[in-house]
Parts: C-alpha cells; structure tokens; sequence
C-alpha cells in the first residue's frame, strides 16, 4: 500500500511540475542579445562605430582610420587622416598629418608629418613627428616620441 501511494504522489508531483512548462512558454523565450556594457568592453576595434566596421577598415572614413594590416592602409596612411588608430605589431609606415595618433600595437616605427596628439598603450614603439610638437602626448614606459631632423 506504501508503494502505491508514494508511487502515486511521486506520479502527482511530476504532473504538477511538468504543467508549467508549455510549448508557449519555450516559443516566448529568445536568444539573448549582446548589451551596451559588454560591446564597450570588448577590445575589437571593430565594435561600437561603424566608421570602424570591416568593409572600412583600412580606409579613411568620415575622419577615421582604424588599421588593422599595414600594407592595405598604406594609400590611406600616407594621405593622412583626423583620427588615426594602429592596431598593428611590428610594421614601418609614414602617415601623413593627423589630429590623433592611438597606437595599440607594438614594436613597430612610425614617421607622421604632423600630429596634435599622440596616445600609445603598445610598447617598443617609435614615433617620429614633423612640424610642432604634439600638445597632448600619453604613452607608457618603452615608446620613444621624437622630432624629425
């Protein structure tokens, strides 16, 4: 008689638990979607401005040059862009003048015509500057910033 009764509860309570769950219910829940706090944490260079989206990268675009490969931007580069971000390791490239240098790569030798501002987070990196002297400057240890001769 025990057997039967604990079967038969056992059996009530599966039935009770299983009720809240409906095909409804699975239809109405969706794939969550990324939010504004983790796209502004990621380090893509690609995320949050669609002046930076793949198809511009590379290029100068509405005053934004993000490079990802040297060689492709090298016409670009050499033109010259108001915001210019390096995101690229162990090149030599000449950039024309610029309001903003960012680099985030390292080890790489960088000539500018001229520059307003320079921001380097990479390291073992060399700029050297035309005209006058950057105004803002901010780099960590092991990055050189010189004038040309």
């Amino acid at each position: 008689m025990k057997k039967l009764l604990i079967a038969s509860l056992t059996a009530g309570v599966l039935a009770a638990t299983l009720a809240g769950c409906s095909a409804s219910d699975a239809k109405s829940e969706s794939t969550p979607k990324p939010t504004a706090s983790s796209a502004a944490t990621s380090n893509d260079p690609r995320v949050g401005d669609t002046r930076g989206a793949i198809e511009n990268l590379d290029k100068c675009v509405d005053g934004l040059l993000r490079v990802t490969d040297a060689a492709k931007a090298k016409p670009a580069l050499a033109k010259g862009c108001d915001t210019v971000e390096f995101w690229v390791t162990a090149a030599a490239v000449e950039i024309g003048s610029v309001k903003t240098l960012s680099i985030a790569g390292s080890n790489n030798s960088i000539d500018v015509k001229s520059v307003g501002s320079i921001d380097i987070e990479g390291t073992n990196n060399t700029v050297t500057y035309g005209g006058d002297e950057p105004s803002g400057v901010d780099k960590i240890k092991h990055n050189e910033i010189v004038a040309a001769k």
